[in-house]
């Protein structure tokens, strides 16, 4: 068939979703097959913030695996800068746990963003404490955590794991609230006033605000 004019198809829009959306996901990750074989998340929550999640297991592609919503207990707020503990536990005894935050937002959790890894939780509720960088970029982001009976590295947010379960969760990013008000110097106060030359004394400090 010989043509003389040129047609077109319709345009169409091609969406792209977020960054805390697309990060490497199952089947890639591994895990275990089926809840309750073992090694997984007991828990995670960020005191302070109103992340608290207990014993969430999900299955996706035939592994544990699980993306918790962005609302109620399954998310949290921190702020840029700023210190924070991530409190978690395995359900076995032997399992290690990492965790990572997507501070720059790219959709790849990398080693540099790991805020604890390769720990052996025994089965306890385990503390860590993690600081959210002033270079944070603002705004809705990913928090990984995943648990096994091996070693999980810095490294290892894709590595495929023979066992044990990956959690998604969705956290936001805010800048630190402006301090208000004008600060106090308060004052010194010596227990000892006036004093010899020779003599010791201590100065406390009172009403810093």
């Amino acid at each position: 068939v010989s043509c003389s004019s040129t047609v077109y198809t319709p345009v169409i829009k091609i969406s792209v979703k977020p960054g805390y959306l697309c990060y490497c996901s199952e089947p890639d990750l591994g895990g275990g097959t089926s809840c309750g074989n073992g090694y997984e998340v007991q828990s995670v929550s960020i005191p302070g913030t109103s992340l608290f999640s207990l014993l969430v297991c999900n299955t996706s592609n035939g592994y544990v695996y699980s993306q918790l919503p962005d609302s109620g207990n399954y998310t949290a707020q921190l702020y840029a800068p700023a210190t924070y503990s991530i409190v978690a536990a395995s359900t076995d005894g032997e399992g290690y746990m990492s965790a990572w935050i997507d501070y720059n937002h790219d959709g790849v959790f990398d080693a540099s963003e790991n805020i604890f890894a390769d720990v052996n939780t025994s089965g306890a509720f385990d503390t860590f404490s993690f600081s959210v960088p002033p270079t944070a970029l603002l705004g809705a982001t990913g928090l990984r955590i995943r648990s096994s009976s091996g070693t999980i590295t810095g490294s290892d947010a894709c590595t495929y794991l023979y066992d044990g379960e990956t959690e998604d969760y969705t956290i936001h990013i805010a800048a630190a609230p402006a301090c208000t008000g004008a600060p106090s110097a308060g004052t010194i106060v010596s227990n000892s006033n006036p004093t010899c030359l020779s003599s010791s004394f201590m100065l406390t400090t009172q009403n810093i605000t």
